[in-house]
């Protein structure tokens, strides 16, 4: 059996993962998308890391709607979230996936106090920025219906 270990995390992190390889792993081992590294990475951090929004969107998938929202904002042992790696490597393709997750947290802070838009590069703050915009916008136009 593979171990999640050497499965997702290293060979992850070399950006060495192959969708076989990946597909593979999880049939063997469905308990793998729970595991953690020591550092306390899951296997969606890890994706996010390593901007694979195609292995992010199945490991999303896997937890299952009532687990979703926990999952996707599980923070690390340094408190970060997968939308912080993402967002810190300017993952484009996971953070444009993680911004539209239903119940995404964009103003969770680390241990340093940052959130994902704090330690964002360029390409990832803007995408964050248009994202917090269009929240702001939809909860101004839902407060001025209410009022109406």
């Amino acid at each position: 059996m593979h171990r999640i270990e050497a499965s997702y995390h290293l060979r992850g992190m070399k950006g060495m993962w192959d969708e076989e390889e990946f597909d593979l792993v999880l049939r063997e081992n469905p308990d793998a998308n729970s595991e953690r590294n020591k550092n306390g990475w899951s296997p969606l951090h890890q994706a996010c890391f390593s901007d694979r929004a195609e292995f992010a969107r199945k490991l999303v998938e896997l937890v299952g709607e009532e687990n979703r929202v926990a999952y996707i904002n599980t923070p690390c042992k340094d408190g970060d979230t997968p939308l912080h790696y993402a967002a810190c490597q300017d993952a484009v393709s996971c953070v444009e996936f993680l911004l539209y997750q239903k119940g995404i947290e964009l103003e969770w802070k680390d241990l340093d106090g940052e959130t994902a838009l704090d330690v964002a590069r360029p390409k990832a703050k803007r995408l964050i920025k248009e994202r917090l915009e269009k929240i702001a916008a939809n909860s101004s136009n839902e407060a001025v219906m209410m009022t109406t």
